[in-house]
């Protein structure tokens, strides 16, 4: 899957490439700055996104917000239309997160099964709304659950001691999770959902250490590693 989806952004930016440059030369004159052009910024990146993610139902819901959003910038669509659907869409989405949580957040793949630490939800945080710091000074950490809505999750563990290997359940709904770690940890990750966790640090271990397995699911949120 992901060898199609490498293949399918290939194919995107052959195309744009290969279209800029007949405008440079006048052969064609196509205008990429229509109206709603921006919701291809949406809608692009789910449909690939189908191809590599097992949960595709978020991006299918992905798509069709980008598809309602287009239709409205070319007028199909009326604002009142789109009021009327915004609504329910956030409901929808949040329910699935809710619903499906466990399933998403079960470590199935091989990397994570291999795992010799606890397998997170020793400790469990959730916060909405409102902005949350943990921190796991001088402690020995196994591995939680983070889950922010509308707001952002910090867990600083640059002080805490990773003696095996664990696992970071990381849930961002319409906001965002940031994990603090030390630099002497490696880090495998887990991604699902419309958004991504995105691996910020400077220096990263290469040599033998213990890993941190960081399952993410994110509803236009994200989770980011620094």
């Amino acid at each position: 899957m992901k060898k199609i989806s490498n293949m399918l952004w290939g194919l995107v930016f052959i195309v744009l490439g290969v279209a800029i440059g007949l405008n440079s030369f006048g052969i064609t004159n196509i205008d990429f700055f229509f109206d709603g052009w921006w919701t291809l910024l949406i809608i692009i990146p789910c449909f690939i996104e189908i191809f590599r993610s097992k949960f595709k139902i978020l991006n299918i819901i992905g798509i069709a917000t980008g598809v309602a959003l287009l239709l409205f910038c070319q007028r199909i669509f009326s604002f009142e239309m789109l009021l009327k659907l915004a609504l329910p869409t956030i409901l929808v989405l949040i329910g699935i997160t809710l619903v499906f949580k466990d399933a998403i957040f079960a470590p199935k793949s091989a990397p994570f099964k291999k795992s010799t630490g606890r397998k997170g939800g020793e400790d469990k945080y959730k916060t909405s709304f409102s902005n949350k710091k943990i921190k796991y000074d001088n402690q020995i950490f196994y591995g939680n659950d983070l889950s922010a809505s509308f707001c952002t999750l910090t867990c600083d563990l640059r002080n805490a001691t990773i003696n095996e290997d664990v696992i970071i359940n990381a849930n961002a709904t319409m906001g965002s999770v940031e994990i603090l770690l030390p630099a002497a940890v490696n880090v495998e990750i887990k991604s699902m959902g419309i958004g991504g966790v995105h691996d910020n640090r400077l220096i990263k271990d290469t040599v033998p250490s213990p890993t941190v397995y960081v399952s993410g699911m994110c509803v236009f949120g994200n989770v980011e590693i620094k």
